[in-house]
């Protein structure tokens, strides 16, 4: 648990990964805790939402589900790509949220960079249809091309978008923050010079906490299963938060406050 009278909030983790994610959300729920459950894939949603069903009613008010395509995940194969976005189709209508999705353009990944692209935009689409969805987006190496994608699509006139561990450049986090976006921010962001830096110029009112957690080793098209429980994430969002409070020069019981407050007006929770 934090060290706060009041949990941690978590706006990136990955439930699906943990091998027990019914105790999780059951100690999440306990706490009072926001959890914002991102997949990579259709199938690991419908997983997750398995795994869940007698929690979901309780557990709805604490656990944000999102539906994701991440670009890791992305099929070479056309004709898988179809399937998957029918999928993702399929269970759009009933998801809350949208995440984890984005472009990954480094080396491992290049390969699959149209069908991530006709991916990501064809969840952005939807997404501005809509309205009223949260998304969390995954960038490395692809910025110009997601940028110009969201700005095509509308979706941050009518959806509220987050950055997760934002890695670009220092004129690109100019730019998203001048175009609105939210922020999650991870330890492991915050160990390197360059993420300190950035850390100290986000907006206080778009600055949320993420652990990005289980930490895995992905392997193929597997989805991780890893032993890992609501203790451990309190633990790391709250070292965290004392990382972030001493690059940015606040008190950490300020900072949590303000964070807090974030997740509730991201979510609209009353």
């Amino acid at each position: 648990m934090s060290k706060f009278e009041t949990s941690l909030d978590d706006m990136h983790c990955h439930v699906g990964f943990m091998k027990d994610p019914s105790g999780f959300v059951h100690d999440a729920q306990a706490a009072q805790a926001q959890v914002f459950a991102v997949s990579v894939t259709p199938h690991e949603y419908r997983s997750l939402a398995h795994a869940l069903e007698s929690q979901q009613d309780d557990a709805s008010c604490f656990l944000q589900r999102g539906l994701g395509i991440h670009p890791w995940w992305v099929p070479e194969e056309s004709r898988a790509l179809i399937s998957m976005l029918d999928e993702f189709d399929e269970c759009f209508s009933l998801a809350p949220h949208i995440g984890e999705i984005g472009l990954d353009f480094a080396k491992r990944h290049i390969h699959t960079k149209e069908n991530q692209l006709r991916a990501f935009s064809h969840i952005l689409n939807r997404c501005k249809a809509r309205g009223g969805v949260v998304l969390s987006l995954h960038c490395v190496q692809a910025y110009p091309e997601l940028e110009c994608l969201c700005a095509r699509s509308g979706v941050l006139e009518n959806c509220a978008v987050i950055f997760h561990w934002f890695s670009g450049s220092s004129q690109q986090l100019t730019q998203a923050i001048k175009e609105g976006y939210y922020f999650s921010v991870s330890r492991r962001m915050l160990i390197s010079k360059r993420g300190k830096e950035y850390a100290k110029v986000l907006p206080e009112k778009r600055i949320l906490l993420e652990t990005d957690a289980p930490e895995v080793t992905v392997c193929g098209s597997e989805i991780p299963s890893v032993s890992y429980t609501f203790k451990q994430n309190q633990d790391e969002l709250y070292k965290t938060l004392c990382l972030l409070a001493d690059v940015r020069g606040q008190e950490q019981a300020y900072l949590a406050g303000v964070i807090k407050n974030n997740v509730q007006q991201l979510f609209s929770l009353k």
